[in-house]
């Protein structure tokens, strides 16, 4: 399993066998995460992390300074949540992903074909809506979650798209 990370580990910082540790890369496809540590000089609360975390990514956030309250201060109780949160990893849902409507999925398809620029509602990171004008320029599916390029070459979930040229989705595809 590939784990990236934000910010620095500490000095001789391994993981166990069959975990890979790669630095994260701003605007990384969400689909080639499959968790994330954040360390001290990471941003737990940058737009990315909570992207990969609405995406139902595990995010371990290993940075939080003593006495925040919200993570274990020492080291060997963020050894204790590291090696804890590790076990947990091969049991965790990889995704929160919900499949959209296969008609709905027809309009992207189209407009990728056609090299057509479209208006796209979408929930953003913060879970406002937001909308886009813009060409889409790729689609693909990665372990069950579909996503569409956008001009910009940003990666949107389709299950974030509330509507595109004006048709909302609908009920979703389930065989």
């Amino acid at each position: 399993m590939k784990i990236h990370f934000t910010g620095t580990p500490p000095p001789g910082f391994k993981l166990p066998p069959g975990f890979e540790l790669e630095s994260y890369g701003p605007r990384m496809p969400p689909f080639a995460i499959d968790a994330m540590l954040v360390f001290p000089g990471g941003d737990a609360d940058d737009a990315d992390v909570k992207t990969l975390q609405r995406s139902g990514r595990p995010v371990l956030n290993l940075a939080v300074s003593e006495g925040s309250g919200s993570a274990p201060a020492s080291a060997p109780e963020k050894n204790a949540a590291l090696e804890y949160w590790l076990s947990q990893l091969s049991e965790t849902p990889r995704t929160n992903y919900h499949p959209i409507n296969c008609n709905f999925y027809d309009n992207f398809e189209a407009a990728v074909v056609q090299k057509r620029c479209v208006v796209l509602e979408y929930r953003s990171v913060r879970n406002k809506v937001s909308r886009i004008h813009t060409r889409l320029n790729d689609l693909t599916t990665h372990r069950t979650e579909e996503y569409v390029q956008l001009a910009n070459g940003e990666w949107l979930r389709l299950d974030r798209i509330i509507s595109i040229d004006g048709k909302v989705t609908g009920n979703t595809c389930r065989f």
